[in-house]
């Protein structure tokens, strides 16, 4: 038996996910995947190409999530404003194009500070009302010769959309045979005469997002034009009403005799097509469902170590299960997991981890993506935001990684924070690993660190190994800092060390 529609959850839950399929030239269309995927902006990393030519790669996103109200009110029915004709727009520029799109855009913020909804348009003709919005104009009325009349808006002048709710409405209702059905130009003084004669019986406009929204008024000449809501709910006319319950009775099946226009509907629906996508999905397993509440901030232009300390938990306990044999899998079935990963690896000192990622993928800094997207991609890119992984691996002591990262070019030419934050922490290693390597950036103010932070062998080693800290004004310096930061240990080794030069 078929699920009812009211019980049917697919599209009613947020999803960071997205429908993505992947096509070039050679091979065509790929595989549908659902997964979470970050949208970067650089045509380089789907094509390794910069310039203008025709693309050979495209990818596709749909949005897997629900989307907000269509109107910025959401209460039933809408009301209209009729513009007027700009002094120096004339209509030869609306004719055959949308050009006039943008002029009503920069309407829309009047509009609804005046507390209508939408705007007809276009207006560079006086008296026609032609759209609603981006959505096609209906009016039901009767006519100067006694008929019930539905009429809209003809294709001919080329500056009205050819909707498919505008054309499905038209089909629909001639095929009722109830009333007449035409196409031809509405004018406000039309709608205004009739709306006086009582000849107005409804307004609503069609629209492939809004499908159909009843009109209650009017503005036009400064002066409110109502529209008659006769349904019994009072939000809308008998007709809206009536047109819009068909039109979803037949999208859900509800209406014998029409299958053959809601084939598309019914292959959306069709358990086959789920189990043709699903044969493409990676899937997520049991073992990784705990990732799914992993939130830190790998995006920014800032890493924050306290974050990952749930991070930790949750990784170190899966490797401790399952090594890293199992890490391909899991970032192929969590994309979002890469960069992830690479962070804890480089604060946790993971070296297996990171020369694991580093034979599958590139990271790139988003600052260098452009230069190094232009040779060969031999392994998928992943961007990363942050200031300096290099920072972050001197910052909490791990040589292996550090040496990982400069080996693999992850470092600035001079790097005076990798400096300051392995002398701030006391981490000798790292300072040697900087000393040998030359790593430029040394600066005085590292040494006061140190002592600031009471990092006794640190000051030690630098004057072991720092030439151009060993005068005695530079100790002497170094004392006062210490006394003044009572770092007596500290203090107490440049006293001694003072007074070895003093008698030197």
């Amino acid at each position: 038996a078929k699920t009812p529609k009211e019980k049917l959850t697919f599209g009613t839950t947020f999803s960071d996910h997205l429908l993505e399929i992947d096509w070039d030239k050679n091979s065509g269309w790929g595989a549908p995947l659902i997964r979470y995927r970050r949208i970067y902006t650089s045509n380089a990393i789907i094509q390794p190409f910069i310039g203008v030519g025709a693309s050979s790669k495209a990818k596709v996103y749909v949005i897997l999530s629900p989307v907000g109200p269509y109107y910025p009110v959401t209460t039933a029915p809408r009301s209209c404003l009729k513009w007027k004709r700009p002094k120096k727009v004339t209509r030869k520029y609306a004719r055959n194009s949308l050009v006039y799109i943008k002029f009503c855009g920069s309407l829309a913020k009047i509009t609804w500070s005046l507390k209508y909804v939408l705007a007809l348009w276009p207006p560079f003709l006086l008296t026609s009302g032609l759209q609603a919005g981006t959505m096609n104009l209906f009016v039901f009325w009767i006519n100067e010769q006694g008929e019930k009349e539905l009429v809209t808006a003809p294709l001919t002048r080329g500056d009205i959309l050819p909707g498919v709710t505008r054309q499905s409405i038209l089909e629909m209702t001639r095929g009722w045979g109830e009333f007449k059905v035409t196409e031809h130009t509405i004018t406000m003084p039309a709608i205004v005469k009739a709306q006086q004669e009582g000849r107005l019986l409804e307004v609503f406009g069609s629209g492939t997002a809004a499908v159909i929204s009843p009109v209650q008024l009017i503005n036009y000449n400064g002066k409110d034009v109502n529209v008659p809501l006769d349904a019994p709910d009072g939000k809308s006319g008998q007709l809206t009403k009536r047109i819009w319950n068909e039109m979803t009775d037949i999208q859900n099946f509800l209406r014998s005799g029409h299958k053959d226009m809601a084939m598309a509907s019914m292959v959306l629906h069709s358990p086959e097509l789920l189990r043709c996508i699903c044969v493409y999905q990676v899937g997520i397993y049991q073992d990784m469902i705990p990732f799914c509440q992993l939130k830190p901030r790998v995006d920014s232009r800032k890493i924050y170590p306290t974050e990952f300390e749930e991070v930790d938990a949750v990784v170190s306990r899966w490797y401790a299960q399952h090594g890293i044999g199992r890490l391909d899998q899991l970032l192929a079935c969590m994309e979002r997991m890469r960069l992830v990963v690479f962070a804890h690896a480089i604060i946790y000192g993971r070296q297996d981890v990171l020369d694991h990622l580093n034979d599958r993928y590139r990271f790139v800094h988003v600052d260098h993506q452009f230069p190094i997207s232009l040779a060969p991609l031999d392994k998928p890119t992943q961007v990363y935001k942050w200031k300096d992984s290099f920072v972050l691996a001197a910052h909490h002591g791990h040589v292996s990684s550090l040496e990982f990262l400069h080996i693999n070019n992850h470092k600035r030419p001079s790097d005076t924070a990798a400096w300051f934050v392995a002398a701030a922490n006391g981490h000798v290693d790292i300072l040697r690993y900087l000393h040998a390597h030359e790593v430029e950036g040394w600066r005085h103010s590292i040494l006061e660190g140190a002592i600031k932070h009471g990092q006794l062998e640190v000051v030690q080693w630098i004057y072991e190994n720092r030439s151009d800290m060993r005068s005695l004004a530079v100790v002497n310096q170094a004392l006062g800092v210490a006394l003044e930061h009572r770092q007596l240990k500290v203090a107490n080794y440049l006293n001694q060390l003072w007074l070895v030069k003093l008698q030197r």
